[in-house]
Protein backbone atom coordinates (compact mmCIF):
# COMPACT_ATOMS: atom_id res chain seq x y z
CA UNK A 1 0.00 0.00 0.00
CA UNK A 2 1.56 3.29 -1.03
CA UNK A 3 -0.38 5.50 1.38
CA UNK A 4 -1.26 4.64 4.94
CA UNK A 5 -4.92 5.50 5.56
CA UNK A 6 -5.68 7.91 8.38
CA UNK A 7 -6.96 6.02 11.36
CA UNK A 8 -9.82 7.42 13.44
CA UNK A 9 -10.58 6.31 16.99
CA UNK A 10 -14.09 6.81 18.31
CA UNK A 11 -13.71 6.90 22.07
CA UNK A 12 -16.00 7.51 25.00
CA UNK A 13 -13.60 8.84 27.65
CA UNK A 14 -10.91 10.80 25.83
CA UNK A 15 -7.56 9.28 26.82
CA UNK A 16 -6.38 9.14 23.20
CA UNK A 17 -7.50 12.69 22.41
CA UNK A 18 -5.69 13.96 25.50
CA UNK A 19 -2.45 12.12 24.65
CA UNK A 20 -2.58 13.39 21.06
CA UNK A 21 -3.29 16.97 22.15
CA UNK A 22 -0.48 17.03 24.70
CA UNK A 23 2.04 14.96 22.73
CA UNK A 24 2.29 12.56 25.63
CA UNK A 25 3.11 8.88 25.28
CA UNK A 26 1.31 8.25 28.53
CA UNK A 27 -2.35 7.29 28.48
CA UNK A 28 -3.75 8.59 31.73
CA UNK A 29 -6.40 6.87 33.79
CA UNK A 30 -9.06 9.35 34.76
CA UNK A 31 -12.51 9.21 36.25
CA UNK A 32 -15.09 8.65 33.51
CA UNK A 33 -17.61 11.47 33.14
CA UNK A 34 -20.32 8.84 32.55
CA UNK A 35 -20.75 5.07 32.31
CA UNK A 36 -20.66 4.11 28.67
CA UNK A 37 -23.51 2.06 27.26
CA UNK A 38 -20.94 0.49 24.93
CA UNK A 39 -19.46 -1.87 27.47
CA UNK A 40 -16.68 -3.27 25.32
CA UNK A 41 -15.16 0.20 24.79
CA UNK A 42 -16.03 1.72 28.14
CA UNK A 43 -12.60 1.57 29.76
CA UNK A 44 -11.36 4.98 30.98
CA UNK A 45 -8.02 4.47 29.24
CA UNK A 46 -7.22 3.32 25.72
CA UNK A 47 -4.21 1.31 24.52
CA UNK A 48 -0.71 2.28 23.46
CA UNK A 49 -1.25 0.40 20.19
CA UNK A 50 -4.22 2.64 19.36
CA UNK A 51 -2.19 5.76 20.16
CA UNK A 52 0.65 4.54 17.94
CA UNK A 53 -1.75 3.77 15.06
CA UNK A 54 -3.25 7.27 15.30
CA UNK A 55 0.16 8.94 15.38
CA UNK A 56 1.64 6.82 12.58
CA UNK A 57 -1.32 7.60 10.31
CA UNK A 58 -1.78 11.27 11.29
CA UNK A 59 -5.18 10.25 12.60
CA UNK A 60 -7.37 11.59 15.37
CA UNK A 61 -9.61 10.60 18.24
CA UNK A 62 -13.27 11.61 18.26
CA UNK A 63 -15.42 11.73 21.42
CA UNK A 64 -18.69 9.78 21.36
CA UNK A 65 -21.56 10.01 23.86
CA UNK A 66 -24.27 7.56 24.98
CA UNK A 67 -27.24 9.41 23.47
CA UNK A 68 -25.60 9.24 20.06
CA UNK A 69 -24.94 5.50 20.35
CA UNK A 70 -28.56 4.46 20.76
CA UNK A 71 -29.76 6.84 18.03
CA UNK A 72 -27.19 5.51 15.54
CA UNK A 73 -28.01 1.91 16.44
CA UNK A 74 -31.69 2.62 15.70
CA UNK A 75 -30.89 4.41 12.43
CA UNK A 76 -28.70 1.58 11.22
CA UNK A 77 -31.36 -1.00 12.08
CA UNK A 78 -34.11 1.00 10.38
CA UNK A 79 -32.22 2.04 7.23
CA UNK A 80 -29.71 -0.76 6.68
CA UNK A 81 -31.40 -3.73 8.34
CA UNK A 82 -28.37 -4.26 10.58
CA UNK A 83 -28.71 -4.37 14.36
CA UNK A 84 -25.15 -3.55 15.41
CA UNK A 85 -23.68 -3.62 18.90
CA UNK A 86 -23.43 -0.17 20.49
CA UNK A 87 -19.62 -0.26 20.30
CA UNK A 88 -19.86 -1.11 16.59
CA UNK A 89 -21.74 2.08 15.74
CA UNK A 90 -19.11 4.36 17.28
CA UNK A 91 -17.05 4.57 14.06
CA UNK A 92 -20.17 5.68 12.16
CA UNK A 93 -20.68 8.50 14.65
CA UNK A 94 -17.06 9.55 14.31
CA UNK A 95 -17.37 9.57 10.52
CA UNK A 96 -20.58 11.63 10.68
CA UNK A 97 -18.94 14.18 12.98
CA UNK A 98 -15.81 14.48 10.84
CA UNK A 99 -17.96 14.93 7.74
CA UNK A 100 -19.94 17.72 9.45
CA UNK A 101 -16.65 19.38 10.41
CA UNK A 102 -15.33 19.11 6.83
CA UNK A 103 -12.42 16.87 7.83
CA UNK A 104 -13.79 14.02 5.74
CA UNK A 105 -14.84 15.33 2.33
CA UNK A 106 -17.89 14.06 0.46
CA UNK A 107 -15.77 12.13 -2.06
CA UNK A 108 -13.36 10.60 0.45
CA UNK A 109 -13.28 6.83 0.74
CA UNK A 110 -14.05 5.68 4.27
CA UNK A 111 -14.25 2.21 5.81
CA UNK A 112 -15.98 1.34 9.10
CA UNK A 113 -16.14 -2.20 10.43
CA UNK A 114 -19.18 -3.46 12.36
CA UNK A 115 -17.82 -6.24 14.53
CA UNK A 116 -20.71 -7.42 16.69
CA UNK A 117 -24.47 -7.86 16.79
CA UNK A 118 -26.77 -5.62 18.79
CA UNK A 119 -28.18 -8.75 20.38
CA UNK A 120 -25.07 -8.62 22.56
CA UNK A 121 -26.21 -5.53 24.47
CA UNK A 122 -29.97 -5.24 24.08
CA UNK A 123 -30.32 -4.75 27.82
CA UNK A 124 -28.26 -1.55 27.60
CA UNK A 125 -29.57 -0.09 24.35
CA UNK A 126 -33.25 -0.72 25.11
CA UNK A 127 -33.16 1.04 28.49
CA UNK A 128 -33.73 -2.21 30.37
CA UNK A 129 -31.98 -2.70 33.70
CA UNK A 130 -29.00 -4.97 33.10
CA UNK A 131 -30.23 -7.50 35.65
CA UNK A 132 -33.72 -7.62 34.15
CA UNK A 133 -33.15 -9.41 30.82
CA UNK A 134 -31.07 -12.54 30.44
CA UNK A 135 -31.22 -14.51 27.20
CA UNK A 136 -30.03 -18.08 26.96
CA UNK A 137 -29.41 -17.80 23.21
CA UNK A 138 -29.34 -15.30 20.37
CA UNK A 139 -32.55 -16.91 19.11
CA UNK A 140 -34.28 -16.01 22.38
CA UNK A 141 -32.91 -12.47 22.18
CA UNK A 142 -34.12 -12.11 18.57
CA UNK A 143 -37.57 -13.41 19.52
CA UNK A 144 -37.76 -10.84 22.34
CA UNK A 145 -36.66 -8.10 19.96
CA UNK A 146 -39.28 -9.05 17.36
CA UNK A 147 -42.04 -9.14 19.98
CA UNK A 148 -41.00 -6.12 22.06
CA UNK A 149 -39.11 -3.74 19.76
CA UNK A 150 -40.10 -4.56 16.20
CA UNK A 151 -39.64 -0.85 15.35
CA UNK A 152 -35.90 -1.54 15.25
CA UNK A 153 -36.34 -4.23 12.63
CA UNK A 154 -37.74 -2.03 9.87
CA UNK A 155 -36.02 -2.81 6.60
CA UNK A 156 -35.17 -6.45 7.34
CA UNK A 157 -34.90 -8.62 4.26
CA UNK A 158 -37.89 -10.76 5.30
CA UNK A 159 -40.16 -7.72 5.76
CA UNK A 160 -40.47 -7.07 2.03
CA UNK A 161 -37.50 -4.76 1.66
Amino acid sequence: MSDLPKMIAAEVHGSLALALATGSDRLEDHDPAFESLAVSIGAPRSTYQALKALRDSSGRAVPIFNDQLVDMQKQMAAHEGVLAELASVTPLLAIARLRREGIIAHGDRVVAVVTASGLKDLDRSMNQPSNDMVFSSSTDAMKWLEESRSDLLVGRADSGR
